[in-house]
């Protein structure tokens, strides 16, 4: 498969950006303590792996990209009770949508990858 023909990739780009936005946008780093800035981290290194992983696939198709970004969609949604900031709903919903997002988008990108080409 030619890198850059997958949606699911470019839409992985776009919730990274979101998730290195979203701590001010949310205003989760406003509210200071430690837990605000574990929040900040988490959102600031995930959505930077996300534009990371998702910018190498949109060049040429591996599967190892879409399975770093399982996983890192997978960190996501265990990372408000792994970092224990479950009690911040806004912060735990956006890590536990916007990894389910991502889980789904890699996954369908290597279905279809293994569809089309049989990977």
């Amino acid at each position: 498969m030619r890198g850059g023909q997958n949606w699911q990739d470019r839409m992985i780009l776009v919730i990274g950006l979101w998730l290195v936005s979203s701590p001010w946008t949310l205003s989760l780093s406003s509210a200071g303590g430690s837990s605000t800035s574990v929040v900040t981290w988490n959102f600031l290194l995930s959505g930077t792996a996300a534009i990371f992983v998702s910018y190498i696939a949109l060049g040429w198709f591996k599967v190892w990209e879409e399975a770093g970004s399982v996983m890192l969609g997978g960190w996501l949604i265990a990372s408000p009770w792994a970092l224990h900031f479950s009690s911040v709903a806004v912060a735990t919903w956006n890590a536990v949508l916007s990894g389910s997002a991502i889980v789904v988008l890699a996954t369908w990108c290597v279905l279809s990858a293994v569809e089309k080409e049989g990977y």
